[in-house]
């Protein structure tokens, strides 16, 4: 487990199928309970923050095969359950993705977000389609303690300032999804022209306190 967690860095994901997640390159791990995971690794727990992962497309959990919106496997048609689930092993935090809103920008699953948010006592970050500064603060409204940006980072920086500036650094996240070196974006439907090592430092230059 060690050796697992320091192969994928510092922010793990869980994913609702058992499995660590990047999602960058799904890793599957068979650990069924997320109290399984946390136990045995001592001290170096302290500096990993776990977070169990829901993707929602069309109003159920699902995964998709390495980004591939062709190759999806349904987990679960009710992603309140899910929620609830990793609660009751001991998430205190939640990663849930709109795959549909994150391919084509339309928030098209925020009732089903909402209903997690209000289901579980777990803070919850979404991402997935947040490319305006409306969006964003329409899901802090509805409880949702932090947004994450990732096409919107590389096609209106000035956006994700106004984000930042209106809600606040500790409430926004900057994803860096890429594959060999070069950010995707649309929910790694497209690939952009900018490195993720230059993507970083943008965002480091914008703010001196951002979490990416």
């Amino acid at each position: 487990k060690r050796q697992i967690l320091k192969d994928l860095g510092t922010r793990v994901l869980y994913t609702s199928q058992g499995g660590y997640d990047t999602h960058a390159n799904q890793v599957p791990v068979q650990t069924p309970l997320l109290s399984d995971l946390s136990a045995g690794i001592g001290d170096f727990f302290a500096v990993i923050e776990i977070i169990p992962a829901i993707d929602v497309r069309g109003g159920k959990c699902v995964r998709l095969f390495q980004g591939d919106y062709e190759k999806e496997t349904v987990f679960s048609d009710d992603p309140v359950r899910m929620a609830l689930r990793w609660e009751s092993e001991g998430a205190s935090f939640l990663h849930v993705v709109d795959l549909d809103a994150a391919r084509n920008g339309d928030v098209e699953n925020s009732d089903a977000i909402e209903r997690i948010c209000n289901s579980t006592k777990a803070r919850v970050q979404v991402g997935g389609g947040i490319r305006t500064l409306d969006s964003a603060v329409e899901y802090v409204e509805k409880g949702i303690e932090r947004v994450i940006i990732g096409t919107a980072a590389i096609e209106s920086p000035k956006v994700v300032s106004s984000i930042i500036d209106s809600l606040g650094p500790q409430s926004v996240i900057v994803s860096v999804d890429a594959r060999d070196g070069i950010v995707s974006i649309d929910g790694w439907t497209r690939e952009s022209n900018v490195s993720a090592a230059d993507l970083v430092k943008s965002v480091e230059n914008m703010l001196s306190l951002i979490h990416i």
